[in-house]
């Protein structure tokens, strides 16, 4: 019943959110948002990032742009998940494009598999 992010925004403002400089209610009209401090394909080597996360057989895994995440409140994610199951990656496009995201969406919802259940 609740949604966390796990990763975060390899971009300028994330950097800035992690210094303090501005706060997360800052960084959502910021103007420079979208400057990317990594990204596949410019270097020969991305650095990458790995988390390791408990999950239990009930939970979902949403996988997703900034252009989702960054225009739907996570209140908003937690109903469409709840309420759309099996469309519900749809419906959060939907309502990314509904908000006015003027960024890439791409949204996948993975089902948790717990081996031997």
């Amino acid at each position: 019943d609740t949604v966390t992010q796990v990763t975060k925004d390899h971009s300028l403002v994330q950097l800035m959110i992690d210094t303090g400089r501005i706060t997360p209610e800052e960084a959502k009209t910021h103007p420079d948002k979208n400057i990317i401090t990594r990204a596949v394909g410019i270097e020969n080597f991305v650095d990458i990032d790995i988390e390791i996360v408990d999950i239990s057989a009930e939970d979902k895994l949403l996988l997703c742009t900034d252009g989702l995440s960054g225009a739907v409140e996570n209140n908003d994610i937690l109903s469409i998940v709840k309420e759309y199951n099996e469309v519900s990656a749809e419906k959060l496009i939907e309502k990314a494009i509904e908000n006015g995201s003027r960024d890439n969406i791409t949204a996948v919802i993975v089902d948790s598999v717990i081996e031997g259940e």
